[in-house]
């Protein structure tokens, strides 16, 4: 399910459902809305950034490093190549 919330009403969805929110903090205040992507009661993530229909409107994606960040997490670390 896709929701769009103001930024307040997504920090709060978010924390009570036991999330951080410190990214959200991060993003810059002309940003008022926030898509929420939830996922049943498994999860739930917020964004507010450009995205592409397919990767195929993109040169490519060359990933520069990956880190265990535990706990099934993993951080990964990628440079997008002009078309």
């Amino acid at each position: 399910e896709m929701r769009f919330m103001p930024r307040e009403e997504a920090v709060d969805f978010l924390e009570s459902r036991g999330y951080q929110t410190r990214y959200i903090e991060m993003v810059p205040d002309f940003v008022k809305t926030f898509r929420i992507i939830v996922i049943g009661d498994y999860d739930a993530a917020s964004c507010a950034g450009t995205h592409v229909a397919n990767t195929e409107e993109i040169g490519g994606i060359t990933i520069t490093e990956n880190k265990n960040m535990g706990s099934e997490k993993q951080r990964i670390y990628f440079h997008l190549e002009n078309k």
